[in-house]
């Protein structure tokens, strides 16, 4: 399963970061983002994957999805350690755009 994500930060700059997925908790390599280098993502439920994020072997944080019933949006809860070292927790929402 390939992932490209580009998106605007709320400081204005652009990240763009890709990887390809197994979906079985297999770690990935992941190119262009700066809070982890691979990635391991299971489903824990009908609607639910859990990502774990690791940056030089360490696990550094965990993203839970919940894709809603309707399947036209889902949510992301993350809670990662940033390079700085700084608690980083964030709640996104991401809707569908095309059936």
């Amino acid at each position: 399963f390939m992932v490209f994500d580009h998106f605007l930060k709320y400081n204005g700059q652009i990240l763009h970061f890709e990887y390809t997925d197994q979906l079985q908790g297999t770690f990935s390599p992941v190119h262009g983002n700066p809070f982890y280098d691979s990635q391991s993502t299971v489903w824990t439920g009908p609607r639910i994957a859990k990502r774990t994020e690791r940056r030089a072997g360490q696990v550094t944080g965990v993203t839970t999805m919940r894709v809603a019933v309707d399947g036209k949006s889902y949510t992301a809860n993350a809670r990662r350690t940033i390079p700085n070292g700084r608690v980083y927790t964030s709640t996104i929402v991401w809707n569908r755009l095309n059936d």
